[in-house]
């Protein structure tokens, strides 16, 4: 087959100047330089296959492997003999009690220990601010900036600015349940011990309640975690009392249980919602007769 041949003003004209600059300037970027973009290429994805191994789930099973605590289980003491011996990945508690890596000859914080440290340092810096301004005009935002960190990171360790309350209510419980269990392990009298455990109980509640906005953060809020973290002490509280009641020879209680909830209905008013509506020097003066009257009872005869 044979193709008629085409007239001058249908052939092709030849390329520009514009086209040539255009194609030399193509192919250098896709030649000569496109050797730089796949080594920085290379070296961007090796580097991100490397840090996905240190942080995928099972390196962090196998770090964290049989860790209970300093020096628990096999792998806790192999951790110790190692930080002990200062080789490297031991892990070791410090002299501030935080559990440390010793990495290369150098101690780092472990990853569960800083998060104890950031958690520690929002509450504080949030119990700060709702002292000063309560807990409705504080807001996320102003806590991280008094903890130095970002809201990102408040809201990973905290949910919810109800969450934080909560945590803050169930600390200052944990610190005054902490202070009864003390006070019924001393030595001396069961009654006496007893009677010491209800004084600090007496004295922790007046102490929250000498706070700036102390009873609508731990106490009396409406806050649904701050009244979970209310109900909860008291459950661990009563439990306390049961189990000392039930230790205790020289006092006579057949039901241990039912014992500790009525002598703590019998303190009700020297306890929270009563105790800060009415005169807290009064109740002190009152308290020790409360005791005569009470723990006598419990007395064996």
């Amino acid at each position: 087959m044979v193709f008629p041949r085409p007239t001058s003003s249908a052939r092709m004209q030849p390329p520009s100047r514009t086209f040539w600059r255009a194609k030399t300037t193509a192919s250098i970027w896709w030649g000569f330089g496109s050797m730089r973009p796949a080594r920085w290429l290379a070296t961007q994805r090796r580097a991100s296959s490397a840090r996905r191994k240190r942080t995928s789930s099972s390196a962090r099973r196998r770090r964290w492997a049989g860790w209970s605590g300093p020096g628990g289980g096999l792998a806790g003491a192999s951790r110790a003999s190692a930080g002990a011996g200062g080789g490297m990945g031991g892990r070791r508690e410090g002299q501030d009690g935080v559990p440390r890596r010793c990495v290369n000859g150098r101690e780092r914080l472990c990853s569960r220990a800083v998060t104890d440290s950031r958690q520690r340092l929002i509450l504080d810096a949030a119990l700060r601010l709702f002292h000063h301004y309560g807990p409705t005009k504080t807001t996320v935002a102003d806590i991280a900036r008094e903890a130095q960190v970002g809201v990102g990171s408040v809201y990973l360790e905290f949910p919810s600015k109800n969450a934080l309350l909560g945590a803050l209510s169930r600390r200052a419980h944990g610190k005054l349940l902490r202070a009864e269990q003390e006070a019924l392990e001393m030595e001396g009298r069961a009654e006496a011990r007893l009677a010491r455990a209800l004084d600090r109980r007496f004295e922790g509640f007046v102490s929250v309640a000498r706070l700036a906005h102390g009873p609508e953060l731990f106490f009396c809020s409406r806050c649904d975690a701050i009244r979970g973290a209310h109900h909860a002490f008291r459950d661990r509280e009563r439990e306390l009392f049961a189990a000392f009641l039930a230790g205790a020879e020289e006092l006579h209680a057949p039901d241990p249980r039912r014992a500790a909830s009525a002598l703590l209905r019998a303190y009700a008013a020297f306890a929270p919602p009563v105790l800060y509506a009415g005169e807290v020097e009064r109740l002190r003066e009152e308290l020790p007769q409360q005791h005569a009257l009470v723990l006598r009872g419990l007395l064996r005869r």
